[in-house]
């Protein structure tokens, strides 16, 4: 009666980290990250035809890594230190570089608010309200444990919301 469905749809929601491979009808192969979470936004990563590596919160509008991390707190230096094969996948337009961590910020609220007007406060809310924010994003114990173990990463198990190192570590 429909039972082992409904367990297959509980598998594959499972909190944690997802990588895939689709190749289009002309034999281009992009890349994927989904981050599932048990509670809150989804997040996935791509890596287009073009070797440029975006991401799409929500159903929203596909934006920059790049500006994401940066919106995060991250700096330069510590982007570019930590990936590893930077010569083969770009992170950033020759602009987005430029930018400081307030500017990627307001892009960040602009792809994922259009109809708001951003501000600082307002981007640094709508950012702690979709990843830091434990009532409204929540890995749970399994979704940390998968991005623990999958990702060689040593983030305590009772941290369930989303870190600057996770982010890295995934793209």
């Amino acid at each position: 009666n429909g039972i082992e469905r409904v367990i297959i749809n509980q598998i594959v929601r499972s909190p944690g980290i997802y990588y895939n491979t689709e190749v289009n009808r002309q034999g281009v192969k992009t890349y994927i990250a989904n981050l599932v979470s048990n509670r809150g936004t989804w997040i996935k990563f791509d890596i287009d035809k073009d070797d440029f590596v975006t991401i799409k919160i929500d159903k929203a509008k596909k934006f920059s890594a790049y500006l994401f991390m940066r919106a995060l707190g991250l700096e330069n230096q510590e982007i570019f230190e930590t990936i590893e094969n930077l010569q083969y996948f770009r992170l950033t337009t020759q602009f987005d570089d430029t930018l400081s961590q307030e500017e990627c910020a307001l892009r960040v609220h602009s792809y994922l608010r259009p109809e708001e007007s951003p501000t600082v406060k307002g981007c640094q809310q709508l950012l702690y309200s979709k990843f830091f924010d434990p009532k409204r994003y929540d890995l749970g114990f399994i979704g940390r444990y998968k991005i623990n173990q999958r990702l060689n990463l040593e983030v305590e198990e009772n941290i369930h919301i989303l870190t600057s190192t996770d982010v890295l570590h995934i793209i």
